[in-house]
């Protein structure tokens, strides 16, 4: 810092002073910070930080020698400005430093969710000016379930305004938002949006039966409980033939990809992609077929 003389008059002294060094902000990731003050004691020393919006302060605060940043995550969007000064506790032997400010900072506008998907995509807009369009450089995508349990997906690509949920979620109930990212310096990233509820179907089990019920038919079938939401099943035998059928059960006799030897049956649950989304491929079903022309089937490792 700057040394600053001070006399005394009634004793006649002179006193050295030290003015704090004025703080370098620097925005990264959405956050102000700075470094700390070289002559650093929490007890004696910290900052007052102001946000400005519209020359209206919205954060007026002294905050500790160890607290040295500020995140702009919670604020609403809209410009704003920074200023950050260090103090001292005493301002006799320490002064505070300089002002320092940080104008012009952008907290982009949060996105707007389509109520409903769009062919199993979620599908948002957003209001931004044309310059805040340039300095656009991507969403954030939040998933979340029943639990609370959250996941997060970032799409780089400004021109995909649309999010389809894959695979590797489970079943269930989810929750899903959007936010627009920033440079993270001048231009900060926006709130999340509004939530869209959607419902991940899951896969039944599939079941094997003579035909029926009749134990006299030589005839087989694939069973599995009906699925609600559901608007089609696809069956996928042996990696290789897929059959798609609006009912629960699937004549075996009728599949033209059995072989003779282990056979591998596998299912997914089709959504109506409004609310109802796309079970991921269920597990393996595995049974012997003996002989193809006759469609003899036999138990293997506890299936069909």
């Amino acid at each position: 810092g700057n040394y600053v003389d001070t006399i005394d008059s009634d004793k006649a002294l002179t006193t050295k002073v030290v003015r704090l060094s004025a703080p370098t902000i620097v925005i990264e990731d959405n956050i102000a910070s700075w470094e700390p003050n070289e002559f650093v004691d929490e007890n004696r020393f910290g900052y007052k930080v102001i946000i400005y919006k519209g020359g209206v302060s919205v954060y007026d605060n002294v905050i500790n020698q160890n607290e040295i940043n500020f995140d702009f995550d919670n604020m609403n969007e809209d410009t704003y400005s920074i200023e950050v000064q260090a103090l001292a506790g005493d301002n006799t032997q320490y002064l505070p430093s300089e002002v320092s400010v940080i104008d012009n900072i952008t907290k982009f506008k949060a996105p707007v969710v389509d109520d409903v998907l769009t062919n199993s995509k979620v599908t948002w807009t957003y209001d931004l000016t044309e310059s805040e369009i340039l300095s656009l450089v991507g969403y954030e995508i939040k998933v979340r379930n029943e639990n609370g349990d959250e996941w997060f997906e970032t799409i780089s690509n400004i021109n995909t305004k649309e999010y389809e949920m894959s695979d590797g979620y489970d079943a269930g109930k989810y929750f899903i938002s959007v936010r627009l990212l920033g440079d993270g310096q001048t231009n900060i990233r926006s709130l999340f949006s509004n939530e869209i509820e959607v419902y991940k179907l899951e896969s039944p089990v599939i079941n094997i039966c003579r035909a029926n019920g009749n134990v006299s038919t030589s005839s087989y079938m694939m069973t599995w409980d009906n699925v609600t939401g559901a608007t089609s099943y696809i069956v996928v035998l042996n990696n290789n033939q897929v059959i798609e059928t609006n009912d629960n059960y699937i004549i075996i006799d009728d599949m033209v990809a059995l072989e003779d030897g282990l056979n591998s049956v596998r299912l997914k649950v089709n959504g109506d992609n409004v609310y109802y989304l796309n079970s991921k491929l269920g597990d393996a079903s595995s049974f012997v077929l003996i002989d193809s022309n006759e469609a003899d089937l036999r138990i293997e490792s506890g299936l069909v």
